[in-house]
């Protein structure tokens, strides 16, 4: 963690003395990626990165429009964490049911949405791979599932997906439906009202628009 902490903080000041808004805050993410306190972050990241661009003014090595620019730059970046944490409590009470239809076995990409939305907080249950049909309305409900996320890779993918999605939709409790993969039909998606996934790296921005809109009972 030493040796991570030492990065971040050198990027992060480096981005702030070139004046890379973009750079610090993709730092930021990376910084909070890695389990870093809010407090950790503020003493041991942003508050010596500003230390060496004060340094640097005084010096006269770098301009007093170099040294504004830095502290924007900062102030931009504790507000990214201050949302990106509310936003990760807002996740925590939302459950996110992960599954692959029976006659689906091809579930990497599924693994990762569930590692990639159990880092950003939300509660995930992952039941895998060939999921027969009538369990899956039964899983969801017990559970208490807020999203249920289907993984389709086949090419003969859209009946299965049609049945599974039919069977969540006769329950008694209404789930969010999240699709992903390579072989889900637009049709079906359209049919049900159900958010697809373009790539497995926009899980979490698709799920948050899911339980942040959808009327779930």
């Amino acid at each position: 963690m030493v040796g991570t902490l030492l990065r971040l903080r050198r990027d992060f000041t480096r981005a702030l003395l070139t004046g890379d808004a973009e750079a610090a805050e993709r730092i930021m993410r990376r910084a909070l990626d890695s389990g870093l306190t809010a407090a950790e972050i503020d003493v041991e990241l942003i508050a010596p990165a500003l230390f060496m661009v004060g340094e640097k003014w005084a010096l006269g090595e770098i301009s007093v429009a170099d040294e504004h620019l830095a502290s924007e730059i900062a102030l931009r970046v504790l507000a990214l964490q201050r949302v990106a944490r509310l936003a990760k409590r807002r996740r925590l009470n939302q459950r996110v049911l992960l599954l692959a239809p029976e006659g689906e076995r091809h579930v990497i990409g599924l693994n990762m949405a569930c590692d990639l939305l159990f880092a950003a907080g939300y509660d995930t249950l992952m039941l895998g791979a060939d999921v027969p049909l009538e369990d899956i309305a039964l899983a969801a409900a017990h559970h208490r599932a807020d999203v249920v996320a289907i993984t389709a890779t086949m090419p003969d993918s859209a009946e299965r997906l049609d049945a599974a999605i039919d069977h969540l939709r006769g329950s008694a409790r209404q789930h969010a439906i999240l699709l992903g993969g390579g072989g889900v039909p637009f049709e079906v998606a359209a049919t049900w009202g159900a958010a697809v996934c373009p790539d497995v790296s926009t899980v979490v921005e698709t799920a948050d628009a899911l339980v942040h809109h959808a009327p779930l009972n």
